[in-house]
């Protein structure tokens, strides 16, 4: 009921009041709630601008807020399963925001970093929504991007909660699950079932990182690879690296083989991975992950909630 709004908390108040009574001298009817009210606004500019989908409940101010961070939801904020949840979320009293993402491209997109932080900014300048109340809640790869918005300037001494359903943790180790079918957690070798085409979307990925003369040499390296069953040595270690990263079989030697790969792949990987991130966040924490998720493996979610809990004991939840 405290986070009922303001005109709903009375009537609910005497509802139960009356209901609890054998005999009430009276009945309430109904309240007429009314369904939300949502309209398109537009946020940020230049380069970084985008459209998103604002939700409001029908009655109610200082409303606390949840804006949601899509995944590569082809749809974006169109995505009927998007859809429903804002709804669901605003016909629970909750003022909603939806922005449209680069990542629904399968594009990392540094500008999205700025694009989740427009969002916020203009959400919480609203007259209806509590600026002291509005947390994130980020869907699949849109998880880490919102962790990693929340736990750098301005948002991390702002926002109240970040939510996350199927958030990955490293890139890195995204990465080598996809190529080795498996990932490593607490010593143990887990096996992890991604999309078929996972692999091949992975290579054409951290190709399209490199300077084109190191990315012809790795595709070089991977057509021998793929005709004779052996290993070349690229011209370069970094080239070498991203060989062995791509054709590793071993989850256990991701790690290692990630800490040689060349700068520009280096450079995606800190920006969008919240293990080098984490130390910025100040907000509580909430994880959820299922286990046969296949854009991300669960324990993405478990390592990134371990180190969470490592500069806030009791700030996060798995």
């Amino acid at each position: 009921m405290v986070n009922l709004p303001a005109e709903r908390r009375d009537y609910v108040a005497a509802r139960l009041l009356l209901d609890a009574m054998p005999r009430p001298p009276f009945h309430l009817p109904t309240l007429a709630a009314g369904g939300p009210v949502t309209r398109t606004i537009r946020l940020g500019q230049t380069t970084t601008a985008t459209t998103a989908s604002l939700w409001l409940p029908a009655r109610g101010r200082r409303l606390p807020g949840v804006v949601v961070v899509p995944g590569a939801a082809p749809l974006g904020r169109h995505d009927p399963q998007l859809v429903r949840l804002a709804r669901a979320l605003a016909e629970a009293g909750r003022a909603v925001l939806v922005p449209d993402l680069a990542l629904r491209t399968n594009a990392l997109d540094a500008a999205d970093l700025q694009r989740i932080t427009a969002a916020v900014q203009a959400f919480t300048a609203l007259p209806r929504v509590d600026p002291r109340q509005v947390g994130l809640l980020g869907i699949s790869w849109g998880g880490a991007l919102a962790v990693v918005a929340a736990a750098s300037p301005p948002l991390a001494a702002t926002v109240a909660f970040v939510a996350t359903f199927g958030a990955f943790y490293d890139l890195a180790d995204l990465a080598g699950a996809a190529v080795t079918g498996a990932t490593v957690y607490h010593g143990r070798t887990i096996p992890w079932h991604t999309v078929p085409e996972g692999a091949a979307l992975v290579r054409s990925a951290v190709l399209s990182l490199l300077p084109p003369a190191q990315a012809a040499a790795v595709r070089a390296a991977l057509a021998s690879t793929r005709s004779n069953g052996s290993v070349p040595a690229a011209p370069t270690p970094a080239e070498r690296a991203v060989v062995a990263l791509l054709t590793n079989r071993d989850p256990a030697r991701v790690g290692r083989l990630a800490a040689g790969l060349p700068p520009p792949v280096q450079r995606v990987r800190r920006t969008f991975s919240p293990a080098f991130r984490l130390q910025g966040l100040r907000a509580p924490l909430l994880a959820l992950h299922s286990t046969d998720d296949p854009a991300a493996p669960w324990t993405e979610s478990a390592l990134l909630v371990a180190a969470a809990r490592a500069h806030d004991p009791s700030g996060a939840r798995l």
